[in-house]
C-alpha cells in the first residue's frame, strides 16, 4: 500500500487530504467523478426506494438514521406552513381572564415559540461546527458550567445562553400542550 501513515488528529487527517488535492488536482477531480459515476446507480435506486417509503408511511428507512434531524425538519416546516396558511385558530388560554378564547395573535406567538424550538433543535444537531449550538438544560445549568466554559470561546460551537435555553424549553412545553391543536 506504500504511503499509509498514522495520523495524530482529525486536523492532520484533513490537512493531508487538502495537501493531496492541491498537489494532484486533476487526479482528485477524476477520482471524484469516477466514484460518483460508480455510485450513481445505487444512489438512484436508494432515491426511488426513499421516495416510495415516504409516500407510503411518511418516512424512509434512511430517515431513521437521524430520526431526530428528520422530525425537526418536518415539524419546523409544518409549523411554518400552519402559521402562514392557517384558516382557523384553536382556543387558547387568555392569561388576563383565565378563560379560553380564540385569539389569533396569541396563537401566532405560541406557534413562533414552537418554531424557534425546532429551529434551535436543528442547530443543536447540526454536523457543521460553525453552526453547532450547545444546549444545556436549565435544570442542570450549574452542573454544566465546566462544559459551557470549555466551549464559550465560540470557535467550535455557539453556547446557548440561559435565556435561549429557557425559550427553547418553553417551546417544547408549548408543543406538548398544544399538540392536538396543530390543525388547520
Amino acid at each position: 500500500m506504500g504511503d499509509i501513515k498514522k495520523v495524530e488528529s482529525m486536523e492532520e487527517f484533513f490537512a493531508r487530504i487538502d495537501k493531496e488535492i492541491k498537489e494532484h488536482p486533476i487526479r482528485s477531480w477524476c477520482e471524484g467523478k469516477f466514484c460518483r459515476l460508480v455510485r450513481l446507480p445505487r444512489e438512484i435506486k436508494l432515491g426511488i426506494k426513499t421516495f416510495i417509503q415516504r409516500g407510503k408511511r411518511g418516512y424512509a428507512d434512511s430517515d431513521t438514521w437521524g430520526f431526530c434531524d428528520y422530525l425537526a425538519n418536518v415539524i419546523t416546516g409544518g409549523l411554518k406552513q400552519l402559521r402562514k396558511y392557517k384558516h382557523g385558530t384553536p382556543a387558547t388560554l387568555n392569561p388576563e381572564t383565565g378563560e379560553y378564547d380564540y385569539d389569533e395573535k396569541r396563537w401566532e406567538k405560541i406557534l413562533d415559540k414552537m418554531i424557534y424550538t425546532f429551529e434551535t433543535a436543528k442547530k443543536t444537531m447540526d454536523n457543521y461546527p460553525e453552526n453547532d449550538w450547545l444546549y444545556c438544560s436549565t435544570d442542570e445549568w450549574d452542573k454544566m458550567k465546566d462544559m459551557r466554559d470549555k466551549f464559550s470561546d465560540g470557535k467550535l460551537m455557539k453556547v446557548m445562553t440561559k435565556e435561549e435555553c429557557l425559550a427553547y424549553e418553553e417551546g417544547w412545553k408549548l408543543f406538548a400542550k398544544h399538540f392536538f391543536s396543530l390543525w388547520d
